[in-house]
């Protein structure tokens, strides 16, 4: 029975922490986006990029650029981010996101409460923002690879109880 215990251990690890997790780093640029759950207009969504080097972030949209940093919980499901914005129009706000990377295309949902994201879906009750992001340089970010995304500081992790035996 004991073996057991350590065998369902070791799997709800493997579940829960991915042993190479890709980094976000990059200079990406957007190519979908919903607000309010209305499509965000093309011309918008070309005024806007974001680059991101370990735990630093360059957010453009228009003439707007706002600079911070991003801290991550790799291991929730889906993966959550929080981007502290020091500089811009924004400067001093905490904006909570949940994230989904899928080779060279990253998708964030944005928060415009205190509260994550449940889900990418964007309603005009929850107004979160949704964009999709293309990496224009993805083989950085397949140099980016290493232990749970290690470029991106995490939050604390849930605590992982044992199945007893």
């Amino acid at each position: 029975m004991k073996n057991l215990s350590i065998v369902l251990a070791a799997i709800m690890v493997m579940i829960t922490a991915p042993a190479f997790a890709q980094t976000i780093d990059g200079d990406w640029s957007i190519t979908a986006g919903q607000y309010a759950g209305k499509a965000v207009p093309k011309p918008d969504l070309d005024a806007m990029s974001l680059k991101v080097n370990r735990n630093q972030f360059d957010a453009k949209s228009g003439d707007s650029m706002s600079k911070g940093m991003i801290t991550s919980q790799s291991r929730s499901r889906p993966p959550q981010l929080v981007f502290k914005i020091d500089s811009g129009d924004d400067a001093g706000r905490e904006v909570k996101a949940i994230y989904e990377l899928k080779g060279a295309i990253l998708k964030i949902a944005f928060s415009q409460t205190e509260e994550f994201p449940q889900n990418f879906t964007s309603t005009s009750d929850n107004k979160v923002l949704v964009l999709t992001y293309k990496n224009n340089d993805p083989a950085s970010a397949a140099r980016g690879r290493g232990p749970r995304g290690k470029n991106i500081p995490s939050l604390p992790e849930p605590e992982i109880h044992g199945l007893g035996g």
